[in-house]
C-alpha cells in the first residue's frame, strides 16, 4: 500500500476495503474544506515501515477516501518532516531519511471540525481537544496502581475457548502489546482470561480476577456519592461532558505489581503495565487521579 504525505490533514487515513480484518468502529467525525461531511466506516491499528531503522504504529480512520494518507498527527507524533525540494522525509528524531516521489492528486483538505458549526472558531483554537490521542501515551499523573495482597500467589489452569472466541483474543493481545499495555509473563501469578461479548457483537478479552481480589487488600480512598452529583447541577445551564478514551489504560500499573496482573491464556500467560477492568481498587486509582487533575476546579463530578 502506497501512503499519501498530506501536511494539510489533521488525520490519518486509509480507505476501506475488504482486507482490514482487525477495523474496529470509530467516533471520529471527517469534513472536507468546504463543511461537508466525509464518510467514516471504523479506525484500524497500522504498523508501518518507512525505511527508516524503526516501526510506526498508528491508528488510521477508515474513511471515503480515494488514497491512504499520512496525515499531520502522524508526523508531528514520530517527529517526521516532508523535504519537498529533495523528495524525501526525514526523521529528525534519528537523522535519517527516506526518499518520496512527487504526485499531484486531488484529494479533500480532511478535517476533524466542521467549519460550518457552532463554536467552530474554538475548536480550531484548540484542535487538540477533539484529536486522538497517541497510542503510547500515558496520563501524566504520578499516581500508578498498586495490588498490595495477602498470602501465596493465587493462579488458575487457562481455559479452553471456541475458534471464534480464540481468534479474538489472539487479535486483541497482539494490539495491547503493539501499543504497550501488556507484555509476555513468567509471573507466578495467573488469572484465567474471560470473553464478554460486546454490544457490537465482538468479543472483548479480560482478566477474571476474582480470586486476586479475594487476597487483595482493599484500598480506603473515597469515591464520591452520586447524589452529590444533582446538587452540582442545581441551578446551572450548560452542562459540558468529557468522556475518557479508554480511561483505565491510561494509568500505569507499579511495577513491583505487574506480575500480579498476569492471565494465563491458551496461546501463553501475559501481564498488564497499564491498569486493566476486573482490578480490586482500580475505582480508587482512577479517582484518586482524577482528583488530581481536577484539584482547584469548582463543579465537577467525575
Amino acid at each position: 500500500m502506497s501512503f499519501l504525505i498530506d501536511s494539510g490533514a489533521e488525520v490519518s487515513t486509509i480507505p476501506k476495503c475488504s482486507s482490514l480484518a482487525e477495523a474496529s468502529e470509530s467516533d471520529t467525525k471527517l469534513f472536507a474544506a468546504n463543511g461537508s461531511p466525509i464518510q467514516v466506516f471504523g479506525e484500524v491499528l497500522l504498523k508501518l515501515n518507512l525505511n527508516l531503522r524503526r516501526e510506526f504504529v498508528w491508528k488510521f480512520v477508515i474513511a471515503d477516501v480515494s488514497q491512504a494518507i499520512i496525515g499531520a498527527d502522524f508526523l508531528s507524533f514520530f517527529d517526521l518532516l516532508p523535504d519537498l525540494n529533495r523528495h524525501r522525509l526525514l526523521d529528525r528524531r534519528i537523522a535519517l531519511k527516506t526518499m518520496c516521489s512527487i504526485k499531484s492528486i486531488s484529494t479533500p483538505n480532511i478535517s476533524t471540525i466542521n467549519v460550518n458549526m457552532p463554536f467552530s472558531d474554538i475548536l480550531l483554537k484548540f484542535p487538540k481537544i477533539i484529536h486522538q490521542p497517541p497510542l503510547e501515551v500515558s496520563t501524566k499523573s504520578t499516581v500508578v496502581h498498586r495490588i498490595i495482597t495477602s498470602g501465596q500467589p493465587v493462579f488458575s489452569r487457562p481455559r479452553r475457548l471456541s475458534p471464534e472466541k480464540l481468534a479474538a483474543a489472539r487479535a486483541e493481545f497482539e494490539l495491547l502489546m503493539k501499543l504497550g499495555i501488556c507484555r509476555p509473563s513468567s509471573s507466578d501469578w495467573a488469572s484465567p482470561l474471560h470473553m464478554v461479548r460486546k454490544a457490537d457483537g465482538s468479543w472483548r478479552p479480560c482478566g477474571d480476577y476474582r480470586a486476586l481480589n479475594a487476597v487483595t487488600v482493599p484500598g480506603r480512598y473515597p469515591i464520591p456519592f452520586p447524589h452529590d452529583f444533582t446538587h452540582i447541577l442545581s441551578g446551572k445551564t450548560f452542562f459540558p461532558q468529557i468522556d475518557l478514551q479508554e480511561a483505565f489504560q491510561q494509568i500505569r500499573v507499579h511495577e513491583e505489581y505487574v506480575c500480579k496482573t498476569a492471565i494465563t491464556t491458551p496461546f501463553g500467560l501475559y501481564e498488564f503495565t497499564q491498569m486493566t477492568f476486573g482490578l480490586r481498587n482500580a475505582a480508587q486509582t482512577f479517582q484518586r487521579v482524577i482528583n488530581e487533575v481536577l484539584r482547584g476546579v469548582n463543579n465537577t463530578f467525575v
